[in-house]
């Protein structure tokens, strides 16, 4: 592997140390020609996608457009396979171009696309983008390869339920992914252009059952306040805990907008007292409101506070909530108190998802054990744990070398939109399946993976923008279908093509990039 300081100027040195075995100085300007032929169509389908927002395996929309595009609308161009590896709404596209004479193998690169969106907040992560950046890229990538004669292999998987249960993963026991010496890419989008990690993440499923109703409430509202109060002793590095109420509409990683929690057995002015002192208190809750109103059972109070990732730890409403029962518990407001779901008051089970995170892969157990060790206090039926995802690293010299060129290439700078490689994780993917990355539990330096993974974050925050809502708030919806949002995956997609010629062009640079995947 190449050193961190050549990697960061070896888009400068490449040319001149080692030679390139084609001449592709043109390739910016050949890129942006490609792309005006190609793009607009691949955008349509972005915004086709955006317009019909589907959940988890649930994603046919998405699937059928693409499969017929390029089945039918442009036949020839790849290799169509829908419903990939078994899975309804998997798709496989592939395109290989081996010049005359050439009888070695061919380097592939693979494109991951995502189209999955979110319970009732539509495409709030962007992932109509994904899928736009990863057809657009193979796009741009298999003209490339033709009007250069290179030898190369385009692929393009579409992964389905990225959100909920790790489509990736199943994909991959599936027998997808098989070529370790291929790049995999995804881009992001996101407010702000960037190469980082990913975290570690895994799912708590906290079950309370009782006798009655109120009792349900009551035990899952206390496992609430202790889940709300680990936020701030967890191990691990940049440790999360962020619990959802299975409850309406609720997604296992996105913070919910709305919650309702009933009360009994205190007036309308004593709560409403309460809570007034809780908004009042701090900003902490500044972003959260609150309406009473009385039902057959009491008083039902509905909360309604910003969304947003799991990952960020928004105080929203059902935080308010959690402290709300908190304030009204240990409190002499009445000794009759108790509580209920004003949405369902028959139902004795409530559930609980709590979302647990870190920084690195062999830190999760740490975390899970301590959430563990402090819910398992005889109030939970049972409590159960999904798959744990594993943390993705950056590959040092592919971020420093891509980041170098989008700063610097002319026809991709922008002072508007500056990349950089940060060490903050902002979220989990269940792209890091596919990299299983070995890193020194002391020096956190990457040390192996099994496949090279490269997922950037672009910018679709406009310039001059005032603020921007983060992925998985529901303001981040609109965004995505925005004009400035597909000219940024057009960037990004021209990109991850400019990558792909480099890296089919010269054999030194992607042994560099590809020795990671050989120790």
């Amino acid at each position: 592997m190449v050193s961190l300081v050549l990697a960061q100027s070896c888009f400068l040195l490449l040319s001149t140390t080692l030679g390139y075995a084609t001449d592709i100085t043109d390739l910016p300007g050949k890129l942006q020609t490609i792309s005006s032929q190609y793009y607009p169509s691949i955008a349509d389908i972005g915004r086709k996608v955006w317009a019909n927002p589907e959940t988890a395996t649930e994603e046919h929309y998405a699937h059928d457009i693409v499969t017929s595009f390029f089945s039918r609308a442009q036949p020839s161009r790849f290799e169509v396979t829908p419903h990939a590896y078994g899975f309804d709404t998997a798709f496989k596209l592939e395109f290989v171009h081996r010049p005359a004479g050439f009888s070695g193998e061919v380097p592939t690169f693979a494109y991951l696309a995502e189209y999955d969106a979110l319970p009732g907040i539509g495409h709030a992560c962007g992932h109509n983008l994904i899928l736009t950046v990863g057809l657009a890229a193979a796009e741009f990538s298999r003209q490339a390869l033709i009007d250069y004669n290179l030898p190369g292999r385009v692929l393009v998987y579409g992964t389905f339920d990225e959100e909920d249960k790790a489509g990736k993963s199943q994909l991959l026991n599936a027998g997808a992914f098989a070529d370790k010496e291929a790049i995999y890419m995804l881009a992001h989008p996101s407010i702000s252009s960037s190469v980082s990690p990913m975290g570690a993440r895994i799912n708590a499923v906290v079950k309370v059952k009782e006798e009655s109703h109120t009792l349900a409430v009551q035990n899952a509202y206390k496992q609430l306040v202790i889940a709300k109060d680990l936020s701030t002793s967890l191990p691990g590095h940049s440790s999360t805990i962020s619990p959802v109420s299975d409850i309406g509409v609720y997604a296992v990683n996105v913070v919910q907008t709305s919650i309702q929690l009933g009360v009994t057995g205190v007036t309308e002015e004593g709560l409403n007292s309460t809570l007034y002192a809780l908004k009042t208190n701090g900003p902490t809750f500044s972003k959260v409101t609150y309406t009473l109103h009385e039902d057959a059972n009491g008083i039902a109070i509905t909360f309604t506070g910003p969304g947003g990732h799991a990952s960020e730890g928004t105080q929203g409403a059902l935080s308010f909530s959690v402290e709300t029962f908190r304030a009204l518990t240990t409190s002499n407001i009445s000794d009759s108190l108790s509580f209920y779901t004003p949405s369902n008051t028959s139902h004795n089970e409530f559930d609980i998802t709590v979302d647990l995170r870190t920084r690195y892969t062999h830190e999760l157990d740490q975390v899970r054990d301590y959430v563990h060790n402090a819910l398992n206090n005889g109030i939970p039926d049972s409590i159960t744990y999904d798959l744990p995802y594993p943390a993705l690293e950056v590959h040092p010299d592919l971020g420093n070398w891509f980041t170098h060129v989008l700063n610097t290439e002319p026809t991709f700078a922008d002072a508007n939109d500056v990349w950089s490689v940060i060490s903050v994780a902002p979220a989990a993917t269940d792209a890091s399946f596919l990299q299983n990355p070995t890193i020194d539990e002391t020096s956190y330096e990457l040390l192996k993976s099994d496949r090279v993974v490269f997922h950037p974050s672009f910018d679709i925050c406009a310039p001059g923008s005032t603020s921007c809502p983060f992925n998985h708030e529901p303001e981040f919806a609109p965004m995505a279908t925005t004009d400035y949002a597909f000219a940024q995956a057009e960037k990004a997609a021209r990109a991850f093509a400019y990558a792909t010629i480099e890296l089919a062009n010269n054999a030194t640079f992607l042994d560099s990039v590809l020795s990671i995947t050989r120790k």
